[in-house]
């Protein structure tokens, strides 16, 4: 390839053409890059894109698998409740879903998202007019990177990408995807540790760290960590999901503007770019999943893009949305099946009141009232979606706590099982006041488990009972798949067993409008 000078003296023609290859002039063989220089701690499951100049970028898959259609999507709660600043980082729910998918099924969705914050040696494999030559200095993160030139490095990346390895990218319906900034949601989901933690852990501001010592984890101000000296990346552990330096080192910049919280929700007012995960220069006490800090766009002394000398970058692959004829015909049935999911159930089956509003706003000639007959049928609409969304996790919920009941009754009857045994084993203490003592103890803790076992057993059925009276015939089996995934992600197979069993017994309840105590007893004794 020609050189950019020989290209600048070609005219604009060749200066145009230069910049639509979205990537450097090289002049000679690119160098070889060592894995151990773009993606020093290889995962089996890593996914890797290549670079301009013999490089490559290592990302990890992010799941946001839930069975269901194409508006199905996942409910998180970020931010944190005991902030220093409410105004930026109070809790709020949000929504993620991955754009990408294992062949198009809505029901198995994920994005890619850099497992490393990107290095000096990758941003000037990109954004270099020339190949630098890869070392182990220039495994150090990109700092002082302008939101715009974040924005340019994704766009030329995936340029030469579509013009050298267009098989690299994953396509949904035929459409290719891109590297792109991630969102808030996208990034604070990944970093808190997205599903493969517990729902607890994931809500901590701090994803889950064995030793207990952020300094294992995240580069941070003061003599313990970096104290104002960027990292070579992949030095400490990484989180759950297997990112490395998602929290310190460099901050990371995100593709939307900063937005004010409002008290649980994001304000309509739209700042400079946000940065997340903190940096070398942030203190360890304010490290955390929550913390998101605001830059202008531009330098107020110069006027010139600002690039804060703290902020970098972490990548992600997304794909758009409305990628085919197809997608966008069964996205308008899935968007009809979640109307209709939630219109109230309250009214006969054959009443919707908020097509009954529609058509009433249709049939009338004043404009004014069509206007606001039609305004209320999409918040009638709007209110019913999001009651119906709670009453599915309602049920999730109760699902889980059923299956966390079987267990805990399960776990109980082996206790009772192995203190029975050991009495038996004891036998007739005869006239020995040590056995006599000893034996007593037994049979008192036999009582004591026995009286649990019984306990356990009534608020097992009295969940099952409420079950069946708050929630329609077949929600459970509906959302049983939900609860199972879940649970074999982070508890393993023996919970959603457990799940499988109470979902039975609340479809039996309703069935048959209420459910022997004995027969309970009966299905768990035998578990």
């Amino acid at each position: 390839m020609d050189s950019l000078p020989a290209l600048l003296a070609g005219g604009v023609a060749g200066l145009l053409l230069w910049l639509a290859a979205g990537s450097p002039a090289r002049s000679a063989p690119p160098p070889e890059w060592r894995e151990q220089l773009w993606n020093p701690v290889p995962m089996s499951d890593d996914v890797v894109l290549p670079l301009p100049c013999g490089g490559a970028l290592a990302l990890r898959r992010i799941d946001t698998t839930l069975p269901g259609n194409w508006l199905t999507d996942f409910r998180v709660q970020l931010g944190s409740a005991t902030s220093s600043n409410p105004y930026s980082s109070f809790t709020r729910f949000a929504y993620v879903a991955g754009s990408l998918s294992d062949g198009n099924d809505p029901g198995r969705r994920y994005y890619l998202l850099g497992k490393y914050e990107v290095t000096e040696d990758q941003y000037a494999a990109v954004m270099g007019a020339t190949c630098p030559k890869p070392s182990m200095r220039g495994r150090l993160p990109k700092a002082g990177v302008s939101w715009f030139e974040a924005v340019e490095f994704t766009r030329r990346l995936t340029v030469w990408l579509n013009r050298t390895a267009p098989d690299t990218l994953p396509e949904q319906d035929g459409q290719r995807s891109f590297l792109r900034l991630p969102t808030e949601t996208e990034w604070e989901f990944a970093a808190r540790g997205g599903r493969a933690v517990g729902e607890a852990d994931f809500r901590r501001p701090l994803f889950p760290m064995p030793e207990g010592d952020l300094s294992r984890y995240a580069w941070f101000q003061g003599p313990r960590s970096c104290s104002g000296d960027l990292q070579l990346v992949g030095r400490l552990r990484p989180n759950p999901l297997g990112l490395f330096d998602i929290l310190g080192n460099v901050e990371e910049i995100m593709l939307e503007p900063y937005r004010l919280n409002r008290g649980g929700r994001l304000h309509g007012q739209n700042g400079g770019f946000v940065v997340k995960g903190g940096s070398c220069w942030t203190d360890e006490s304010a490290i955390s999943t929550a913390l998101r800090t605001e830059f202008s766009y531009y330098n107020d002394r110069t006027g010139q893009p600002l690039a804060p000398p703290s902020a970098g970058i972490r990548v992600e692959v997304a794909a758009p949305v409305l990628v085919s004829h197809q997608r966008i015909g069964q996205l308008d049935e899935d968007w009809r099946e979640a109307v209709e999911a939630g219109t109230s159930a309250s009214l006969p089956a054959d009443v919707d009141p908020a097509e009954t509003l529609r058509q009433l706003a249709e049939k009338t000639s004043d404009f004014e009232i069509r206007g606001e007959l039609s305004q209320l049928a999409a918040v009638v609409r709007s209110r019913d979606s999001a009651r119906a969304d709670i009453e599915r996790r309602a049920i999730q919920t109760a699902i889980e706590s059923g299956a966390f009941i079987i267990r805990q009754y399960i776990d109980d009857a082996h206790d009772l099982a192995g203190i029975q045994g050991v009495v038996k084993l004891l036998g007739d203490p005869g006239n020995d006041p040590e056995a006599q003592a000893e034996l007593a103890n037994y049979k008192k803790l036999i009582e004591v488990t026995q009286h649990r076992l019984k306990l356990t057993l009534n608020v097992y059925t009295a969940v099952l009972a409420q079950s069946a009276a708050d929630y329609a015939p077949g929600l459970a089996s509906d959302q049983l798949k939900i609860v199972t995934d879940r649970f074999d992600r982070i508890e393993g197979p023996v919970l959603s067993r457990y799940a499988d069993v109470f979902a039975g017994h609340l479809q039996r309840w309703q069935e048959r409008g209420g459910l022997e105590i004995a027969v309970i007893k009966k299905d768990l004794d035998q578990l």
